[in-house]
């Protein structure tokens, strides 16, 4: 009997206490209608996923030690839960074991799927997020760059590839060529399907452009887009809302602008914790650029406050 999975790039989300009970169901399934093992391993697992990430690796491990056993390594279902099993093991900076994992899984779906599957590139997406994250940006770019030169990737698993390769080109001041890849993402998002995308493009372009310098076109485009979320209540849009904030703010303050720079940050703060954002980097970040401001200000007393409220996120 097949038990198709679906293939996570991004698995849902439930509460520690909700994984616990679909635990118990799955073990009560299981003994009730002969559910594989690795099945009811990987639905378990699936249940902590960014709840409880080595509760998250521990039963990954013991659905990927069936599977092989059962379906073998190039059965679509193992490599899913091999793929996943890479990533959990990503979340617990395990980076040694999880760039072992993901190189195996994308070397096995070579084998298996046609070089422009989907699954392919979605593969080379997630090794390369982890080699960037770990900071070796040259192999990262070398496995963005064969997605973005792939007209047959996924639009988001394409979109993920420029959207990760700008960020890598502005780590290392290579401006101009950020610049281009907004170019890339603007022509993408020029149909304006997705808002969040549209946004985010924008954001990238006011940043850099406050990166150079060019303050007036960075000021234009984030407070057109800081007027337009201002009525947004869906987490991402305000998530980005509150990134425009920020920016804005950092300009403000590269321009001399204490006061207007206190406002802008002060209020993406605010709207951090009236909205209960969970991002804690985004926290943070606005947490230490506020303190700035204060520092800037001559305010010590406030600034100390904030940089350890950043400090203990």
């Amino acid at each position: 009997m097949k038990y198709p999975l679906y293939r996570y790039w991004r698995a849902v989300v439930m509460t520690r206490t909700c994984g616990l009970i679909a635990l118990l169901t799955m073990l009560v399934l299981q003994t009730q209608a002969q559910v594989p093992a690795w099945k009811t391993y990987y639905d378990s697992a699936q249940a902590f996923w960014a709840e409880d990430w080595p509760k998250t690796v521990l039963l990954l491990k013991q659905a990927e030690k069936f599977a092989a056993n059962d379906l073998g390594i190039y059965d679509p279902n193992y490599l899913t839960i091999a793929n996943d099993l890479g990533l959990a093991c990503w979340r617990t900076r395990a980076y040694g074991e999880a760039e072992k994992i993901l190189k195996e899984t994308l070397a096995t779906k070579r084998q298996v799927y046609a070089p422009s599957d989907p699954e392919i590139f979605r593969s080379v997406s997630n090794l390369a997020g982890l080699y960037a994250e770990r900071g070796d940006h040259v192999p990262a770019k070398q496995l963005y760059r064969q997605i973005i030169s792939a007209p047959a990737a996924e639009q988001d698993v394409y979109w993920k590839a420029v959207k990760n390769m700008m960020r890598l080109y502005e780590t290392h001041d290579d401006l101009d060529s950020a610049l281009q890849l907004v170019d890339k993402l603007d022509a993408m998002t020029a149909a304006g399907k997705d808002p969040a995308q549209t946004y985010e493009t924008r954001l990238a372009r006011g940043r850099i452009n406050r990166k150079l310098r060019k303050y007036d076109d960075a000021r234009t485009i984030l407070e057109r887009m800081i007027g337009e979320l201002q009525q947004q209540r869906e987490p991402l849009l305000s998530s980005l809302h509150v990134q425009a904030l920020q920016e804005a703010g950092l300009l403000y303050l590269s321009t001399g602008s204490f006061n207007q720079a206190e406002k802008n940050i002060l209020q993406g703060f605010r709207l951090i914790k009236t909205l209960q954002l969970t991002d804690a980097g985004l926290q943070t970040e606005v947490l230490n650029n506020l303190a700035s401001v204060y520092e800037k200000l001559n305010i010590y007393d406030k600034a100390t406050v904030y940089y350890q409220e950043a400090l203990d996120l």
